[in-house]
Protein backbone atom coordinates (compact mmCIF):
# COMPACT_ATOMS: atom_id res chain seq x y z
CA UNK A 1 0.00 0.00 0.00
CA UNK A 2 1.40 3.48 -1.19
CA UNK A 3 1.11 6.56 1.31
CA UNK A 4 -1.16 9.02 -0.02
CA UNK A 5 1.96 11.73 0.39
CA UNK A 6 5.32 12.03 2.54
CA UNK A 7 6.43 14.77 4.94
CA UNK A 8 9.93 14.75 5.55
CA UNK A 9 12.39 17.05 7.15
CA UNK A 10 15.28 18.03 5.98
CA UNK A 11 17.74 17.28 9.11
CA UNK A 12 17.38 14.21 10.12
CA UNK A 13 20.04 11.48 10.99
CA UNK A 14 22.21 14.11 9.32
CA UNK A 15 21.87 17.18 7.44
CA UNK A 16 20.84 16.93 4.27
CA UNK A 17 18.97 13.56 4.74
CA UNK A 18 15.69 15.08 3.46
CA UNK A 19 16.99 16.43 0.34
CA UNK A 20 18.93 12.93 -0.20
CA UNK A 21 15.50 11.05 0.63
CA UNK A 22 13.69 13.89 -2.26
CA UNK A 23 15.70 12.74 -4.83
CA UNK A 24 16.07 9.14 -4.25
CA UNK A 25 12.19 8.67 -3.82
CA UNK A 26 11.19 9.32 -7.64
CA UNK A 27 13.33 6.72 -8.68
CA UNK A 28 11.50 3.79 -6.90
CA UNK A 29 8.20 2.96 -9.27
CA UNK A 30 5.86 2.54 -6.81
CA UNK A 31 6.75 5.85 -4.85
CA UNK A 32 7.33 8.65 -7.71
CA UNK A 33 4.50 9.59 -7.79
CA UNK A 34 3.70 10.31 -4.37
CA UNK A 35 3.71 13.72 -3.68
CA UNK A 36 6.44 15.46 -0.66
CA UNK A 37 6.03 18.09 1.18
CA UNK A 38 9.23 19.05 3.00
CA UNK A 39 9.24 21.02 6.00
CA UNK A 40 12.79 22.42 7.48
CA UNK A 41 14.78 24.55 9.68
CA UNK A 42 18.20 24.04 8.21
CA UNK A 43 18.18 28.25 7.07
CA UNK A 44 17.48 29.28 10.35
CA UNK A 45 20.01 26.25 11.42
CA UNK A 46 22.62 27.32 9.50
CA UNK A 47 22.02 30.64 9.10
CA UNK A 48 21.29 30.70 5.42
CA UNK A 49 20.19 33.71 3.55
CA UNK A 50 18.29 31.97 1.45
CA UNK A 51 15.33 29.47 1.43
CA UNK A 52 14.71 26.23 -0.80
CA UNK A 53 12.05 25.73 -3.39
CA UNK A 54 10.77 22.95 -5.17
CA UNK A 55 12.88 21.96 -8.46
CA UNK A 56 12.49 18.98 -10.40
CA UNK A 57 16.03 17.57 -10.38
CA UNK A 58 17.96 18.52 -6.98
CA UNK A 59 15.04 19.39 -4.93
CA UNK A 60 11.68 17.14 -6.35
CA UNK A 61 9.08 17.88 -3.55
CA UNK A 62 5.76 19.62 -4.25
CA UNK A 63 6.59 22.37 -1.20
CA UNK A 64 8.65 23.49 1.23
CA UNK A 65 7.55 24.80 4.34
CA UNK A 66 9.65 26.40 6.70
CA UNK A 67 9.40 25.94 10.60
CA UNK A 68 8.00 26.92 12.50
CA UNK A 69 4.84 25.72 10.44
CA UNK A 70 1.43 26.72 11.20
CA UNK A 71 -0.75 23.97 11.31
CA UNK A 72 -3.03 25.89 9.18
CA UNK A 73 -0.79 25.78 6.46
CA UNK A 74 0.36 22.25 6.95
CA UNK A 75 -3.10 20.91 6.87
CA UNK A 76 -3.77 23.08 3.52
CA UNK A 77 -1.10 21.42 1.62
CA UNK A 78 -1.83 18.22 2.86
CA UNK A 79 -5.29 18.74 1.62
CA UNK A 80 -4.09 20.35 -2.26
CA UNK A 81 -1.16 17.33 -2.80
CA UNK A 82 -2.89 13.96 -0.76
CA UNK A 83 -4.90 11.73 -2.75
Amino acid sequence: MKPDFMLLDVIMAHSTEGFDISRELPKIPELEQVPVIMVTGIRKEMHLLFGFQPDETWLPVKAVLEKPVLPEKLLEMVRQYAD
